[in-house]
């Protein structure tokens, strides 16, 4: 079946356009890359231009890129170009080709449902998903990697979708969402980036494409929330839509009781004053046992239902204060819950906050959200979680077009925001399409990188608990790629006592975001939080976001047999790589859903290295790329081995099961003498304890200075026996082995630095 292609309009004669990039387009019909041909067959109504020709927003706009973002585009400029195209008549929806993939491995992103987005590997164009977001392709000719991106151009969005059947076209969607609204002639709905490594490509291709829109910013022109190092908990799993205060009341004190106080609170469904249609207008809805059932329904205030309103301050300090059982709630939901699997489109809107759907003007968005967020903000609430962010498009028939419906939207938002909390308080979720991401993020700075955790398949799988977990991880890990160029990825709460908890906790642990779980009230796995989250509610926060390592970047984890998840982060003196065997679930192109794969649940075998470890993505951490040998401490097993500095390491990993490896840089202290500080063992991101490492000489005594964060067993790689080791003050005892290993305690102390002062001879 030939790809749909509408008549043209001729081509200009490129040869005679002296050009400045390193993207061509030839009389041919190849779209090439250094004369390497990445899309042959292009139709004649196919564009380039090069990105310094094309005009840009960046002086019109009201968030005009700091100088540095400016420089930094105009001198790789070369290094981008953009796609058009134009056709004789108006369309509100036009596919059109931009040419065959044939036989080059690349990574894309595309939505498997509304709001959610993950990764799909492949080689030619028949093999992309309807709604792919971005496209990665392997140049290795050159090396190299380009990036083919779809933008939003005046009242269109556009999306890459497959050629039909053994059609190897890459098809482009350029579309307004609304029949009033058409056009003929797009100049740059699509953005073409090369570079030479995969991760510094999604960094400059972005920096890029913030100057030519000037509709968002970037993550690192923004704020965070505060919460991006604390640990939190959600009532989503606890109580569904029956959340009422008395059951937050002993969830938060089981938590406080035990040591974990949570330092955020997320007041899931069921607060907000609804109703049906059916229902009296103005008084709560009385049935919503059912999960979904929300869906039916509209705010009618936007003060707290009657559950919450009528609750009584100081109630739970009584002698006679009420208690909560678990089990009896359980009770309600446990066929409900079932029945809601039979849903395509999972939904759960979250506290403080409502379903982001257009019940008002446009004009009046601001409004909406002043008056929804004011009186949160003046009750004490500090942020909210958007939830069913994206919807707009669905409704945007008569409000101009997508684009504009959600600019109306999202910029209303972004008021309320900034005003009520502070431009960052806010955790956008359900948002995973590029109109979020180039509309919504100018103040917006954390969002969630994955679909919800699912505790077991809503769809009746039994061996879903197991491989829904995998999926989720790969969701989160390979959407970061893109989206944490714009926010904060946050990878979802998760239950301490699920079956699978240790394999979530210990992504969470170097994902670089907040942890927060849903545990039902009194069952918690205190043991396992104890590796993730310190006495004061704090976390060990990497300094990156956690990444796919990029001999998994064109591979498929999931279900191909052979790959093992490899994640890398950076903490400040070290890194950290995550092994995770997700094998055993993922897209079935047919049934258009995540099922299990049985026949690669097993254990898989995998190759791990510090050359794994990105070193360049922070400064402060370049300088390790030069080190000649690491120690590296697998925290599962509980070894510490030196490597050189591609060396590898061989893992066998068992199915939904991980292993995370500090990789910390050995320093030459004097002849004899290395030393390689690995941090506080019993943590999950040992290395993230270390706040501060200093080396030094005085009269023939090496020195190691250290500032600690949280408590527990120091680990460090030590070649030669400490003199003696001051902690806060005073001489500690230790334990060293000739082996090089050397631990020693570090207490809790109110959540200050422990100083830790190392002399070596």
């Amino acid at each position: 079946m030939a790809p749909p292609v509408p008549e043209a309009i001729p081509r200009a004669n490129l040869s005679e356009t002296k050009s400045t990039s390193r993207f061509s387009l030839s009389l041919e019909g190849n779209i090439s890359l250094d004369s390497i041909i990445l899309l042959s067959h292009v139709p004649k109504n196919v564009t380039r231009s090069n990105f310094s020709s094309n005009p840009h927003a960046f002086d019109t706009n009201d968030s005009p890129a700091p100088p540095y973002i400016l420089n930094s585009v105009e001198s790789k400029s070369e290094n981008g170009a953009f796609l058009g195209l134009s056709v004789k008549e108006p369309h509100d929806r036009i596919l059109n080709s931009i040419g065959k993939l044939i036989g080059r491995k690349y990574l894309s992103i595309f939505r498997f449902k509304t709001w959610w987005s993950t990764m799909w590997v492949g080689s030619n164009g028949s093999d992309l998903q309807m709604e792919t977001q971005l496209v990665m392709l392997q140049v290795p000719e050159i090396n190299s990697y380009a990036l083919i991106l779809p933008l939003i151009e005046e009242n269109f969005r556009s999306a890459i979708h497959p050629g039909s059947n053994d059609d190897v076209h890459v098809i482009l969607c350029v579309e307004s969402g609304s029949t009033k609204v058409m056009g003929t002639t797009f100049s740059s709905c699509v953005y073409l980036h090369v570079g030479d490594n995969p991760y510094d490509l999604m960094r400059d291709a972005f920096k890029a494409i913030r100057v030519h829109l000037g509709t968002f910013r970037l993550l690192e022109e923004k704020t965070l929330p505060n919460i991006v190092d604390k640990f939190g908990w959600c009532s989503w799993d606890a109580f569904y839509l029956t959340v009422e205060p008395v059951g937050l009341w002993h969830g938060v004190k089981s938590f406080v009781e035990n040591g974990f106080p949570p330092r955020f609170l997320i007041i899931d469904d069921g607060w907000q004053s609804i109703n049906m249609d059916h229902e009296p207008p103005l008084e709560d809805s009385k049935d919503l046992t059912g999960l979904g059932s929300q869906m039916l329904c509209r705010l009618y205030k936007f003060k707290e239902n009657e559950k919450f309103a009528k609750y009584q301050a100081g109630t739970m300090l009584k002698l006679d204060a009420p208690t909560f059982d678990q089990e009896k709630h359980d009770q309600k939901f446990k066929k409900s819950f079932h029945s809601y699997g039979s849903r395509s489109l999972p939904f759960h809107q979250s506290c403080p906050d409502t379903p982001f759907l257009p019940s008002c003007n446009p004009n009046q968005a601001a409004n909406l959200y002043e008056s929804m967020h004011s009186y949160l903000a003046d009750v004490g609430v500090t942020g909210v979680k958007v939830d069913v962010i994206h919807t707009l498009e669905y409704v945007s028939e008569n409000h101009g077009s997508r684009v504009q419906l959600a600019k109306a939207y999202y910029d209303g938002l972004t008021k309320s925001l900034k005003k009520n909390f502070g431009g960052s308080g806010l955790i956008a979720s359900m948002e995973q399409c590029n109109d979020f991401f180039f509309l919504a993020t100018k103040e917006i700075s954390m969002g969630r990188v994955g679909d919800d955790f699912w505790f077991e398949d809503p769809n009746g799988d039994p061996m879903g608990v197991y491989w829904l977990q995998g999926v989720h991880m790969i969701h989160c890990s390979y959407n970061s790629l893109w989206q944490g160029q714009l926010i904060q990825p946050d990878w979802d709460m998760f239950q301490s006592d699920h079956l699978c908890a240790e394999f979530h906790a210990g992504s969470r642990a170097i994902c670089g975001g907040p942890v927060y779980v849903s545990d039902k009230v009194g069952r918690h796995n205190f043991d396992l939080l104890r590796k993730l989250v310190l006495p004061d509610g704090t976390i060990l926060k990497c300094q990156h976001y956690a990444l796919p390592a990029r001999d998994c970047l064109f591979e498929n984890p999931l279900f191909d047999g052979k790959t093992l998840l490899k994640l890398w982060n950076l903490n400040k003196y070290a890194g950290v790589v995550g092994v995770f065997n997700c094998q055993g679930a993922g897209w079935y192109l047919e049934e258009h859903k995540c099922k299990a794969y049985p026949q690669f649940y097993k254990s898989i075998s995998g190759l791990v290295s510090p050359d794994d470890v990105e070193w360049e993505q922070k400064d402060l951490t370049a300088q390790f790329r030069n080190t000649e040998q690491f120690a590296i401490y697998l925290h599962k097993a509980d070894n510490l081995q030196l490597v050189r500095s591609k060396e590898q390491i061989s893992l066998t990993v068992q199915p939904t099961s991980f292993e995370i490896l500090t990789v910390s840089p050995v320093h030459k202290l004097n002849e004899r003498a290395k030393f390689a500080p690995i941090g506080l063992e019993n943590m999950f991101n040992s290395g993230g304890s270390i706040e501060f490492l200093e080396y030094g000489f005085k009269v023939d005594i090496s020195t190691v200075k250290i500032k600690v964060k949280g408590s527990g067993k120091f680990l460090s790689y030590s070649s030669e026996k400490p003199k003696e080791i001051v902690l806060n003050g005073e001489k500690v005892e230790f334990e060293w082995s000739t082996n090089g290993i050397l631990r020693f305690g570090i207490p809790w102390i109110g959540g200050n630095l422990s100083d830790v002062f190392i002399s070596i001879s």
